[in-house]
Order: C-alpha cells, then sequence, then structure tokens
C-alpha cells in the first residue's frame, strides 16, 4: 500500500521490528567483567599508596605447586621513601648487586668439565674484573651467558621488524649488525662450553 506521500507504507509488523532493533540499541550494554581474581578468589594485583602486590603462584612441575602468596613492588620513589629507610634501601640494593655478580660469574663459567678445567690449569680464574662489575647496571639484560644473550637476540629481532616496517632503515641497518656481533659472541660461548675450538 502507498501513503499520501506516494511512498511505500511501513507494515505494522516491519514497524514493531524497527521499535524493538531501536529499544535494543539504546539500552546500555552490561559491562564485560574483567577476569580480576586468581582461581582461589584471591585478586590478582592490589595498589595501596604507590606499591603494588600482585599475586604469583610456583611452576606446575613445583613441589609447592597449588600453593600463592603476593609480591611487594614500589610504583614510586615516593612510595620506596615511605616505606624503607635509606639504610634499608641501601641494603637491598647491595644485596641485588651481590646476587647479580654471582649470576653473572656463573654463567661465565665453562660448563663443559673438560674445558672448565683447561681454564683452571691455565690460570683464567677471573670471570669479573673489577672494570666488569663497574660496567654493570641493573636492568640490563645479561650477556654472559648463551641463554642471555639468545633473549638478547630475541629483543633485537623484534625492534628489527619494527624499524623495517617503519622505513627506518638506519635503525634496521644497525640493528642487524648489532645482531651479527651477538650471534659472534653466543658462537663463541657455546664452543667455549664445549670445550670446541673457535672455526672447527
Amino acid at each position: 500500500m502507498y501513503g499520501d506521500s506516494g511512498l511505500p507504507e511501513v507494515r505494522k509488523q516491519n514497524k514493531r521490528k524497527v521499535k524493538l532493533v531501536m529499544s535494543e540499541a539504546n539500552q546500555t550494554p552490561s559491562p564485560v567483567a574483567a577476569p580480576t581474581h586468581h582461581k582461589g578468589g584471591f585478586p590478582l594485583k592490589v595498589t595501596e599508596a604507590g606499591v603494588l602486590f600482585e599475586l604469583q603462584e610456583f611452576d606446575k612441575e613445583s613441589n609447592n605447586a597449588g600453593f600463592v602468596f603476593y609480591t611487594k613492588e614500589f610504583l614510586t620513589k615516593e612510595a620506596l621513601e615511605a616505606n624503607l629507610d635509606a639504610e634499608t634501601i641501601l641494603m637491598c640494593v647491595n644485596r641485588h648487586f651481590n646476587f647479580a655478580m654471582r649470576q653473572k660469574a656463573n654463567n661465565s663459567v665453562p660448563k663443559d668439565e673438560d674445558a672448565r678445567a683447561k681454564q683452571l690449569h691455565e690460570g683464567k680464574i677471573m670471570l669479573l674484573s673489577v672494570e666488569d662489575a663497574k660496567a654493570y647496571k641493573p636492568g640490563e639484560r645479561d650477556l654472559t651467558s648463551p641463554a642471555g644473550v639468545g633473549k638478547k637476540l630475541a629483543e633485537l629481532r623484534e625492534e628489527f621488524y619494527a624499524a623495517r616496517d617503519s622505513g627506518d632503515t638506519e635503525r634496521a641497518a644497525a640493528l642487524r649488525e648489532q645482531s651479527k656481533l651477538l650471534v659472534a659472541k653466543m658462537q663463541e660461548m657455546l664452543c667455549k662450553d664445549l670445550g670446541i675450538a673457535p672455526g672447527v
């Protein structure tokens, strides 16, 4: 049927459908609740006055699997200074440096028993010099082990693709050269661990 305007009239059934659609469109969608709780009902993260408490759990292969615990992280300098005095901060920093130096030294020891014995026999007992210790900076990737170099290479790979895709050819080329040096470093480490002469 046609109305006075000469245009087809919308049937009542269609009008009801249109009203239903409009009614649904005007409704405020219910917010989808993000998973903010652990399976045991504990919050994954709690932030109070610049301090983050984050829920952790042991690996499934661990004997402690199933237990959970919270770690504490200071998000701001103000929160750190409000919770810890200068002596405690100094103690924590020194402990971190001591642990990091021991870990770097441990990673520098050849894994192969013969290579390790040869290095000791040759008197090459220094693993980290004073200059090496001076150069250490917290947060930097440890490059004293093949695993550390491998992780750094993975990071450089992502940066390389990002630079290449954005058209930054100069940075991409620099990242490529840096990766080549790390690949050579990894090969040297692996040869040292296995007691294989480089180039063999």
